[in-house]
C-alpha cells in the first residue's frame, strides 16, 4: 500500500534535547514547520521558495494549529506564536525573513535530517544507535548535542545560575522578578538535596541543560510581564536602600 503525501523524518535523539521540555506551542509549531517545508524548490511570485522553506503568515499558522472543544474552536495567542518562533531562532532551528504578505521560514539543515540515507543503520538497530550516531550541525539543544553522558566538561562544570541571575535575565527580557523568584524557587528545589547534580531538572525529572531556554519557553508569557505594581514595588525598594545609606 502506497501512503499519499509524502512523510518527514524526525530522529529519536530529539527526546534529549531541549524541545522536549519546550511548551506545547513550541513543539507543536516545530513539527508543523518540518511537516510544510517544501520537499522540493519552486517559484511563489517573485521570489522562490526553496528546500526545505515555508511562506505563512503568523495568523495562518495559528489556524493550521487551532483545534477544537466541542463546538469551539481554540488557538494558541500571537504572543505564544512569538515566543516560539524566537525560541526556534535561538536554538538555531529556522531562521526567518519577513516578506509582503508573511514570512520566509527556513528550516536549518532540513536536508541533512531528512535523508533516508542518513538513517540506513538504525534499519535493524534500538534507540540507543540513533542516539550514539547524532548527524551534525542540526541543533536539537542551544549548543551542539555531542554525546551528553561522554563530554566530561558536562561533568565539571554546574550550569545552575543565582537566584539574582535569573531575576535579571527576566528583568531585562520585560518579565517580572517576582515571577523569576518563584521558578528558581521551583527548578531549585531539585538540586537543594542533591549537592552533586550540576543541571536542574524540571517535573519530569529532565535535565534542563539551558535554564534561560527554559524560562523562555515555560515562563515568559503575556501575564508574567512586568506590571505597574512591579515597577512600584522597585522604586519603593530603592527608596528604602537610598534612605539606609
Amino acid at each position: 500500500m502506497t501512503i499519499p503525501g509524502g512523510y518527514v523524518l524526525k530522529p529519536r535523539k530529539i527526546k534529549h534535547s531541549d524541545i522536549a521540555d519546550a511548551s506545547p506551542c513550541v513543539r507543536e509549531t516545530w513539527d508543523y514547520l518540518i511537516r510544510e517545508a517544501n520537499h522540493k524548490s519552486f517559484k511563489r511570485g517573485k521570489f522562490e521558495i526553496k528546500r526545505g522553506q515555508l511562506f505563512r503568515s503568523y495568523d495562518e499558522i495559528l489556524d493550521d494549529l487551532c483545534w477544537y472543544v466541542g463546538w469551539r474552536k481554540e488557538t494558541y495567542t500571537k504572543n505564544q506564536m512569538k515566543q516560539a518562533m524566537k525560541f526556534l531562532r535561538d536554538t538555531e532551528r529556522i531562521t526567518t525573513q519577513k516578506k509582503p504578505g508573511g514570512v520566509l521560514i527556513s528550516v536549518c539543515n532540513y536536508s541533512t535530517y531528512q535523508n533516508p540515507s542518513n538513517y540506513e543503520q538504525t534499519t535493524e538497530e534500538t534507540s540507543e544507535v540513533t542516539n550514539e550516531k547524532p548527524l551534525n550541525n542540526h541543533r536539537e539543544t542551544s549548543h551542539n548535542y555531542k554525546n551528553v553522558k561522554n563530554d566530561k566538561n558536562d561533568k565539571e562544570k554546574s550550569n545552575i545560575p543565582t537566584l539574582e541571575q535569573v531575576k535579571t535575565y527576566f528583568k531585562e527580557n520585560g518579565y517580572s522578578p517576582k515571577v523569576a523568584e518563584k521558578a528558581y524557587s521551583i527548578y531549585n528545589a531539585s538540586v537543594e538535596d542533591h549537592p552533586k547534580r550540576k543541571y536542574w531538572r524540571d517535573s519530569r525529572d529532565n535535565l534542563i541543560k539551558n535554564w534561560k531556554l527554559k524560562m523562555q519557553s515555560v515562563w515568559f508569557t503575556e501575564e508574567n510581564k512586568i506590571s505597574d505594581q512591579d515597577s512600584l514595588f522597585d522604586q519603593n525598594k530603592l527608596r528604602k536602600i537610598n534612605a539606609g545609606s
